[in-house]
């Protein structure tokens, strides 16, 4: 009986350890929204099929979204960062490194110091902020009396407080690059929070946007709204111009035009969001533009089956947000799982993606879009399309909740 007993755990030593043998290695590069969310998610729905190993060198997450609103005086910087060590979920590995090349054909990932093999890839890297490709303006963000701000970094964002915080008013700029950038609203967002802030100070200002597009971009009913609250604050709306340099102790700023002129603005207060990219190691798996080549529904590399992206680094025609993380991360799992068990991909991306965009003060216009253009989803339905105190709070207290507690956690939501 004793023999026979030793027999069976033997035998059940032997089949855990062949099932361990024959589990996929997927490895996940980036842990920001979109690998976080996908790392949890396979973790519980994978865990008999894959050992999941999660590439990231940063020792905090944090919620960009908050961003804006840091540099705006409405959020406390504190709550948009969480140690990695926290979010990382229960049975994935950790390896805190950076990645810095792919080979596709060997299946590696090159890190600092070694490299590691996969079965299959996810690519969740985010996109890189270029601050030195417009000349002097990292300089301008360091110096506290410059006027120059960008809410697209936490260190910046917390500077643009203290700017901000000290304004009387003047001209104030909002440009963005010639780049795919996150958060496109931005660019609105910047002056209608400043329109608030003045309004409450008694400060005049005049307000300036400059764009390298050759319209607005935003399909209606959305475009409506916005260029509807920018005529009423007498914005000036200079399409086809592209900031490449700041010379911040003359405030002037200086623009490109797409037939190559130049010409030069003043200003009091600049807000610039950098150029953008996607990290060069991604190259070899990139297109013209540097984005990963993927299927735009199923997020599969159109060249490499056993390879994936989502989030930012995703070369997909939809706006870069939390929200688009938000959406690709459960129908990626549910492909990748597919693929794992040589099975037909069956899950969708329709493109689905939402941008916050804070018209007046305790109101918000929720912008959802999709890969047909305008697409209205469950937060307009609730409210129609048009700004509302319902989608402000919403977004103040709703969604940051969403994002810690279901999102990261790989819950679809």
């Amino acid at each position: 009986m004793v023999a026979y007993a030793f027999g069976g755990i033997s035998r059940l030593r032997k089949s855990k350890i062949a099932k361990e043998k024959n589990k996929k290695k997927i490895v996940i590069i980036g842990a920001g929204a979109a690998g976080l969310s996908i790392a949890a998610r396979l973790a519980r729905k994978a865990k008999q099929l894959a050992e999941v190993i999660l590439v990231e060198p940063s020792k905090v997450h944090y919620y960009q979204p908050g961003f804006t609103y840091i540099g705006f005086g409405k959020l406390n910087p504190k709550l948009v960062s969480r140690p990695m060590q926290d979010l990382i979920p229960k049975g994935v590995k950790w390896i805190q490194n950076k990645a810095t090349g792919i080979d596709p054909i060997t299946q590696t990932v090159t890190l600092s110091h070694k490299t590691i093999q996969y079965d299959q890839l996810v690519i969740a890297t985010g996109l890189e902020l270029l601050w030195d490709k417009v000349i002097g303006l990292r300089q301008a963000l360091g110096d506290p009396d410059s006027g120059v701000i960008s809410v697209c970094s936490l260190g910046n964002t917390k500077m643009a407080w203290e700017k901000v915080r000290k304004f009387s008013g003047g001209k104030i700029l909002s440009t963005m690059p010639n780049t795919e950038t996150k958060c496109p609203g931005v660019l609105q967002k910047v002056l209608f929070l400043m329109c608030s802030i003045m309004k409450r100070l008694g400060g005049h200002c005049n307000f300036f946007i400059f764009s390298p597009k050759t319209d607005c971009a935003i399909g209606q009913p959305y475009r409506g709204y916005l260029e509807g609250e920018l005529m009423k604050m007498e914005t000036e709306i200079n399409y086809e111009s592209t900031l490449i340099e700041i010379r911040p102790a003359e405030k002037i700023a200086i623009f490109q035009k797409s037939d190559g002129r130049t010409y030069e603005r003043s200003f009091d207060l600049l807000h610039v969001v950098p150029p953008m990219a996607a990290p060069d190691f991604l190259s070899n798996l990139a297109d013209e533009t540097g984005f990963v080549t993927v299927d735009p529904k199923t997020l599969q590399h159109k060249k490499y089956s056993n390879i994936f992206a989502a989030g930012d680094c995703a070369g997909i025609p939809t706006r870069k947000t939390a929200a688009a993380a938000r959406k690709q991360g459960p129908l990626l799992v549910e492909n990748l799982i597919s693929i794992i068990k040589g099975e037909k991909m069956t899950a969708d991306y329709n493109g689905y993606s939402c941008c916050p965009v804070p018209i007046v003060d305790g109101k918000i216009l929720m912008m959802e879009f999709g890969y047909a253009g305008v697409m209205p989803g469950l937060l307009n339905k609730l409210v129609g399309v048009r700004p509302s105190r319902i989608m402000h709070f919403i977004k103040k207290h709703v969604i940051p909740k969403m994002y810690w507690h279901a999102m990261l956690k790989g819950i679809k939501i």
